[in-house]
C-alpha cells in the first residue's frame, strides 16, 4: 500500500480520521489504533481495504468515544499475507471548557457553549475582585447553558469552568452592560 495522506479532525463529540491510498496491492485491512500517551496503542476499529487498486482511494473512520485532551492515532496497514506497516501518528486535541459565550456584552442572560468536559463541573462567575457572584452546576452533556446575569452590576467578570475538585479547566471574560 502506498499511503498518500493520513489526517484527522476533532469535532464537537467525535474525532474523524481520513486517509488516502495512491495504490494498493494485496491489501486486506486498516486497523485504526489510538493512544492517550503516544506510546501504548490499542485497536479501536477496522476498515476493509480495496485489495487491488491503481488509483487514489479515500477512507475514513469516526472515533465515537474520543478521550478528553490529546489522542494519538495511527493506522496498522495489513495485507493478505499478514505483512504489516504502520502510518505516521496523527495527534488530535479536544479542548475542554468554554467554547464560546453570547451575547457578550450581556444584559440579562448569557449563553455559555461548553466543549468537552470531564463529567460533573461548575460554571462560576467571579467579579473584578475575584469574589464568586454566580455559579451553575453542569451535570449533563448539553452543549449550551444559560446564566441569568441581570442582577450583576455593569462591569467585567471572569467566567470559569471548574471540575468537581475545583480545578479550573478554562476561563473567559464577560462584559455585563
Amino acid at each position: 500500500m502506498e499511503l498518500l495522506s493520513f489526517d484527522g479532525t476533532a469535532h464537537d463529540r467525535v474525532n474523524e480520521l481520513d486517509w488516502v491510498t495512491a495504490t494498493e496491492s494485496n491489501s486486506d485491512r486498516f486497523e485504526v489504533q489510538r493512544s492517550t500517551n503516544g506510546r501504548d496503542f490499542s485497536a479501536i476499529g477496522e476498515v476493509a481495504a480495496a485489495g487491488q487498486s491503481n488509483s487514489a482511494i479515500n477512507y475514513s473512520f469516526t472515533d465515537g468515544s474520543p478521550p478528553a485532551g490529546t489522542a494519538y492515532y495511527r493506522l496498522r496497514m495489513i495485507d493478505l499475507d499478514g505483512n504489516e506497516e504502520f502510518s505516521e501518528v496523527v495527534i488530535l486535541s479536544r479542548s475542554a471548557g468554554i467554547a464560546g459565550m453570547y451575547p457578550n456584552p450581556a444584559h440579562d442572560r448569557l449563553q455559555v457553549v461548553i466543549g468537552e468536559h470531564p463529567g460533573d463541573c461548575m460554571l462560576v462567575v467571579l467579579d473584578a475582585t475575584g469574589q464568586q457572584v454566580l455559579q451553575r452546576a453542569i451535570m449533563d452533556d448539553a452543549a449550551t447553558y444559560t446564566l441569568e446575569v441581570e442582577r450583576l452590576s455593569s462591569g467585567t467578570y471572569t467566567v470559569m469552568l471548574a471540575d468537581r475538585n475545583g480545578a479550573v479547566l478554562t476561563t473567559a471574560k464577560l462584559i455585563k452592560d
